[in-house]
Order: C-alpha cells, then structure tokens, then sequence
C-alpha cells in the first residue's frame, strides 16, 4: 500500500443501534494549484460518502475536510458517540453571526485539572505539574499561572 491509499486519520462511532461509523481521512494532496484531502464515511444509514475536500494550502484543505465530515455526521439522523462519551467530538462549523462568515467548534467533554498528566510532564506533590518550563498550577486549564 502506498502512504497516498492509508488513512492519516481515522475514528470510529458507536450508533444507539449497537452499529459502527468508520470516519477516514488522508494526507493532503497537491494538483500543482491547489491542495485537496479524500475523506470517507462509512456504516451510515444514508450510504456510504466518498468526498474531498480543498483549499489553498494543505492545512486549509484539512481543516475543511474535517470540518465537512463533521458537518455531514451532524446531518445525520440518530445518535452517535466516541468511546462511550456524549456527541460524535468532531469539528463542525457553527454561524458565528457575522456575515459570511462560519466559525469551526469542537464539542467534547474536559477533564478537570489535576486528574490528568500529558506526556512529558509530571504531577507534582504540590498539585501543580512540571511541564518542563517551570511549574504550572491552576484551577483549571484555561486559567493556569507558571512559577
């Protein structure tokens, strides 16, 4: 198999019903202009979807590609969820009320601060974790202070 026929990424939901939804998502690709990613769903009630999405640049392309399989599983009927948590936790676009203009979300529940330590880090005793930088303490993630 060559790297252009495997899936960079790829997530798999679980359907009220006891089924599954395949998501896969490839690398960008250049037509010497302008950057496309192929994505995939399968497992869906509606038929299976084979789209690409495009863009300036290969990060442009990506972000769009991930946002339309989002946009296309939110218009879906039926419930789907990502390792047992609520909602699907994929990129979507929202209207941000701005004219012309659509904001890209993400809807996933948070881990409260202390119950996680990330690679490369530590818990420290003092409830703080050592990032390498100095120690990072907080109530929550959005409002951390370095010592």
């Amino acid at each position: 198999m060559t790297a252009a026929e495997v899936p960079v990424v790829s997530r798999t939901l679980q359907r009220e019903n006891g089924g599954a939804v395949r998501i896969r998502v490839w690398a960008p690709y250049s037509d010497g202009q302008d950057w496309f990613v192929r994505w995939s769903i399968h497992g869906l009630d509606s038929g299976e979807v084979e789209m690409a999405s495009g863009g300036v640049d290969s990060m442009q392309a990506m972000i769009l590609a991930l946002s339309a399989v989002g946009d296309r599983m939110g218009s879906e009927a039926g419930t789907f969820t990502f390792q047992q948590g609520p909602g699907s936790q994929l990129l979507h676009t929202v209207w941000n009320g701005i004219q012309d203009e659509w904001t890209a979300a993400v809807s996933m529940p948070t881990v409260p601060a202390g119950q996680i330590t990330l690679p490369g880090t530590s818990t420290s005793e003092a409830g703080g974790r050592e990032n390498g930088r100095g120690k990072v303490t907080g109530d929550s993630p959005d409002s951390p202070t370095a010592s």
